[in-house]
């Protein structure tokens, strides 16, 4: 017999040689590239775009501003004897907004430094600091609030954390929370802040069920406290990219634009048979549209690698556009000036002139409209003023109520019915609107020296200034977008762009990187298209159909991959598993093949 002329060591050496050209090779390094990101990635992929058909719809549970409204009890602000400032200093608070309601009979200001969360309670006829709600107090309460379950409803749990549906950080701030069952045929449970003394979520089964299946899935919100959940979408975003671009790379690539593979005795435009031929067609189709939707949903993720779109992440994350509306809430996402915070509100909030009868008189006059049943302090150019919304009569009125995001609660402005009144001279009397005049006054102080390219009354939205889908924008401090509006278009070095609205004594931002982002984000993640998003069911059915293109390219690939890391995983079985061959000691110039 013949003797082997290769000694082991240089079969192994020749082995990697070849091993590593078919690595270096750019066509073996797409297709495997391709290959093992999808299977890496598919089920995410696949929970994207079926929890995105969801997010068409639903958002999240909340319990709206009518329901809380229709609920909570008449002010009686008769025995009242300590006015806002001295409220603010029993806090220990300079605050930003104060709200006036009732809490177990007793009048209260409720008071926070920021827009949303952190709220501190203040009793307004003796200035007590109320101290956190307890569970029997929570119970207490809540029979109040809701007496037609007084009878089945139990304390269910007592939430140190936010569970998963109180964890939009915006309702997050308000935790320890108190969560109780009223063990109805719709399973609604309410929260409670202990913080705040104050109900802050409603959710029942379908809600529940909806939510977790859209909102919660698709980011991933079981570990939205967690500090690694941003690092985890972060790293997912990337090689979902990287597997939809290398994809549409592989597809083309692989396409014959005549028939030229024979599949079973028939030509065919691609290489592939079976499962894969789906999935090659379905990438041809929609690969394209997977990039641009996984493009659009990495921009609130914040890890852009592109000058100036980290901020503009940031900016989108934390609330929606940028506004101001009486008191000095400015949204990050687009910065205000000092001179337009000052034009609208007049400068910050300033409770000394703020007197009890004044207050009471106040009160008085909206009292002649309807009975409020909370009251906002609101600041219009250095004047105070009651905002108070008129409460929903029946149930079916408030689910009639407007609503723009989960937060909708203690979030305003609002599109609701309303009044203002000032405090200073309640004699005027109450008004559902300011004036043009004052509004066209504020422009002209929001910018001074910055010329005005043009200014136009809005009676129609525009493709800036309008309501894009609720479920998208989550737990965001954002404007509601009323009419008419003053659009007045500037002519300095961010092309910035102001709305007021004398409906709500509201200004609203967009600049150029705004701008920008309604297209890349709303655009491409909504659909939100000019001819398209307003026109429904014809939205419907192209989003619909569009992320049934994405459905069908990941689930063609499920099969081909379990059989792949079936094949896998077999084989390392066998490798591990098998009895090793007795290795013999040859001499090293050659190795002997038996007999």
């Amino acid at each position: 017999m013949y003797a082997n002329p290769f000694p082991r060591s240089d079969i192994l050496c020749l082995t990697r040689v070849v091993n590593t050209r078919k690595l270096l090779d750019w066509r073996k390094l797409l297709i495997y590239s391709h290959r093992w990101l999808g299977i890496g990635i598919i089920l995410m992929f696949l929970v994207w775009t079926l929890s995105g058909v969801v997010l068409m719809y639903y958002g999240h549970p909340q319990i709206t501003m009518g329901e809380r409204l229709q609920r909570l009890e008449p002010i009686d602000f008769s025995r009242a004897t300590v006015t806002p400032a001295e409220a603010a200093a029993k806090a220990g608070i300079k605050p930003s907004r104060v709200r006036l309601s009732m809490y177990l009979g007793r009048p209260v200001y409720r008071l926070t430094r920021n827009s949303i969360g952190n709220w501190s309670a203040v009793y307004a006829d003796t200035g007590e600091v109320l101290a956190g709600m307890g569970r029997e107090q929570s119970l207490q309460w809540m029979k109040q609030f809701a007496p037609e379950y007084a009878s089945t409803m139990t304390y269910d749990a007592y939430l140190e954390s936010p569970d998963e549906f109180t964890r939009i950080p915006t309702l997050a701030g308000f935790a320890p929370l108190h969560r109780i069952a009223m063990n109805d045929p719709a399973g609604v449970e309410y929260y409670i802040s202990e913080k705040s003394n104050d109900i802050v979520q409603r959710t029942d089964r379908r809600g529940r069920i909806l939510a977790i299946s859209g909102y919660v899935l698709h980011n991933l919100f079981f570990f939205r406290q967690r500090t690694w959940w941003t690092p985890l979408l972060d790293w997912i975003a990337w090689t979902a990219l990287l597997m939809a671009v290398t994809g549409v790379v592989l597809g083309i690539w692989r396409v014959a634009l005549k028939p030229r593979f024979r599949q079973k005795g028939v030509l065919s435009y691609t290489p592939y048979s079976g499962w894969m031929k789906w999935h090659h067609y379905a990438g041809l189709i929609f690969g394209l549209f997977s990039i641009s939707w996984i493009l659009s949903g990495m921009i609130p993720i914040t890890t852009f690698p592109i000058p100036g779109w980290s901020e503009v992440a940031k900016r989108v994350e934390s609330n929606g556009e940028g506004f101001i509306m009486g008191n000095p809430t400015v949204s990050p996402r687009s910065t205000m000036t000092k001179e337009m915070a000052r034009a609208i509100t007049g400068g910050s909030l300033n409770l000394q002139p703020l007197r009890i009868e004044s207050l009471r008189n106040a009160l008085g006059k909206i009292q002649e409209k309807f009975s409020p049943k909370e009251v906002e302090l609101l600041q219009f150019r250095g004047e105070p003023y009651f905002i108070a919304y008129q409460p929903p009569t029946t149930k079916e009125e408030a689910g009639r109520w407007t609503t723009n995001n989960a937060i909708n609660f203690v979030n305003l402005p609002q599109d609701n019915p309303h009044l203002f009144v000032s405090i200073r001279h309640p004699e005027n009397g109450v008004m559902t609107s300011f004036s043009k005049e004052i509004m066209e006054q504020a422009l002209r102080e929001a910018m001074p020296n910055v010329p005005v390219i043009d200014s136009e009354w809005l009676t129609g939205y525009d493709d800036y200034y309008h309501q894009t889908t609720t479920s998208f924008e989550l737990g965001r401090h954002k404007p509601a977008y009323v009419l008419p509006a003053l659009r007045v278009r500037y002519n300095d070095a961010d092309q910035t762009w102001l709305y007021f609205t004398p409906s709500l004594g509201q200004m609203v931002k967009f600049d150029k990187r705004d701008r920008a982002n309604r297209w890349l984000y709303y655009g491409l993640h909504v659909m939100d298209w000019p001819g398209l998003f307003n026109r429904r069911p014809l939205w419907d059915i192209v989003t619909v159909a569009l992320l049934a293109g994405l459905a069908a390219m990941g689930i063609t690939t499920l099969l081909p991959a379990f059989r792949r890391l079936k094949r896998h995983a077999v084989r390392g079985c066998r490798s591990a598993f098998s009895p090793k061959k007795a290795r013999t000691t040859q001499s090293p110039s050659h190795v002997a093949v038996p007999d």
